[in-house]
């Protein structure tokens, strides 16, 4: 009886966690994603990545986008953009150096609260392509 009240918290935020994560779709332009990556006007070896996604998919808002780069395989950088819902389309942009052993990944993510429904991966190589 003692801990009947501690149980009972944990399982009910525990019934409001997702059991299964986002479904993977690739990002195709039939879907409404525009990817562009070109040289960038803020340094001379680097990249700047744009991409435009639909504010919606399959009636879930576009939520955020997380952007990774890595050197050598290695984590040097993660950063979070959320959506705003004011927007008419959800846009990312993003720079990355060109330099040999950069690579880079953006995932756009759509759903509300803590459950994500769809999740689009864009990803670049060492070599900026």
């Amino acid at each position: 009886m003692k801990y009947l009240s501690l149980m009972l918290l944990l399982i009910s935020n525990i019934s409001f966690a997702c059991i299964v994560g986002p479904l993977s779709i690739e990002p195709k332009p039939e879907l409404g994603f525009n990817f562009k990556e070109e040289q960038s006007d803020q340094c001379r070896n680097c990249s700047m990545i744009s991409i435009d996604s639909p504010k919606e998919y399959d009636s879930r808002p576009a939520s955020h986008a997380i952007f990774s780069v890595f050197k050598n395989g290695e984590l040097v950088s993660k950063a979070v953009t959320s959506f705003e819902e004011e927007s008419k389309n959800a846009e990312f942009v993003g720079i990355v150096s060109k330099e040999k052993g950069f690579s880079y990944e953006v995932s756009i993510e759509y759903g509300t609260g803590l459950c994500m429904g769809y999740k689009f991966v864009f990803s670049g190589s060492e070599n900026g392509s």
